[in-house]
């Protein structure tokens, strides 16, 4: 998945998609930080972000989430993604085979066809089948 995105945005030269061992901070006093599978970060919010690496007080324009069996606060994590100004949260599912897309005042939609496209206005022409990411 972080593949996927990553050509679409490097070829378009859009930003920077970051996964692995990246995050960014939530909640000041007490910090609460938190790490996240797969970020995308829009140029305009990479030129705040300096050289993306650790933790960052940047939040990005969207955050994917694949989902864990022992992932408990899933929820309370996503709407603290949208609290601090992420655009756009993705949970992907691999087990149910789900994607989900949770934004600021819009319910969440929820993709479950694997002929279904996946598309995001963050990322304004990408399209990939729901199937792309669980092969």
């Amino acid at each position: 998945m972080a593949a996927t995105l990553r050509t679409l945005v490097q070829s378009e030269h859009r930003g920077k998609v970051i996964g692995g061992e990246f995050g960014f901070l939530v909640h000041r006093n007490p910090d609460t930080l938190r790490g996240v599978d797969v970020a995308f970060y829009s140029t305009a919010r990479l030129g705040q972000l300096g050289e993306p690496s650790g933790f960052s007080d940047v939040a990005p324009d969207l955050a994917v989430e694949v989902h864990r069996a022992s992932d408990a606060d899933l929820i309370r994590k996503v709407q603290q993604y949208l609290d601090v100004g992420v655009r756009s949260v993705w949970v992907v599912d691999p087990e149910a085979r789900t994607w989900t897309r949770h934004q600021v005042g819009i319910d969440p939609v929820t993709l479950t066809d694997p002929a279904s496209m996946v598309t995001d206005a963050v990322l304004p022409g990408f399209t990939c089948p729901l199937s792309a990411f669980f092969e």
